[in-house]
């Protein structure tokens, strides 16, 4: 775990409502050319990797199973203890695998990022994870005014990795709604939106199954 996230010759500093970063050295910049200077150096930060299915209850008649993209995430936190805990500036982040023969997995841009902060990163789509959505049930109720639509909904999660694999299902409900039936417990994330963490074995797939009434108004 590096002990010191700053590089050596760099200081940083409050300036307003910003950071200042300055170099405690002179740095060449012959004609025509450009360099890099490093801010902040760091041997090791510990990083969650996050798979997420995120979307809403189509409010439609039943439907087959339609593949839904995998989001691919990566989050860790800005703390002393993870060999970080100062001011991380924004700027384009780019992941690579580890080892030898080190493979680009994504690009992103990351905010700026104070100390103590958590920070969670869109890096692409999932390859090996994958998810296909249908509709199995449809029922209406009540006055056209004031309509109320019931749905079933059914996710199907494959994993074609070597190890199981969790992955957050992130449903957002549109205004008034009530979950009727759900196959897992959920988590509530906000008044309208809620996380089902599956876990998917090795080579295997996992379903998730939900009802939700919809009032209209």
């Amino acid at each position: 775990m590096a002990a010191e996230a700053m590089a050596p010759d760099v200081a940083e500093a409050p300036a307003g409502d910003y950071r200042r970063f300055a170099i405690e050295r002179p740095v060449d910049l012959p004609r025509g050319t450009r360099t890099q200077v490093a801010l902040i150096t760091a041997a090791e930060v510990p990083v969650e990797r996050i798979y997420r299915l995120s979307g809403s209850p189509a409010m439609t008649r039943p439907q087959p199973l339609a593949p839904a993209p995998v989001e691919t995430r990566i989050a860790f936190a800005n703390r002393e203890s993870a060999g970080l805990g100062m001011a991380l500036p924004a700027g384009v982040l780019r992941v690579y695998s580890g080892g030898a023969e080190a493979a680009f997995l994504g690009e992103t841009n990351m905010p700026a990022t104070p100390k103590d902060e958590r920070a969670e990163l869109l890096i692409g789509r999932a390859f090996d994870v994958t998810a296909r959505r249908s509709v199995t049930d449809y029922r209406e109720d009540g006055p056209r005014n004031a309509l109320a639509i019931e749905t079933a909904h059914r996710i199907v999660l494959s994993n074609a990795k070597s190890e199981p694999v969790t992955v957050e299902v992130v449903e957002t409900m549109p205004g008034e709604h009530r979950i009727l039936e759900e196959s897992q417990r959920r988590e509530a994330l906000s008044a309208l939106q809620y996380v089902w963490r599956v876990t998917v074995p090795t080579g295997g797939s996992a379903t998730l199954t939900y009802r939700v009434r919809i009032q209209q108004r």
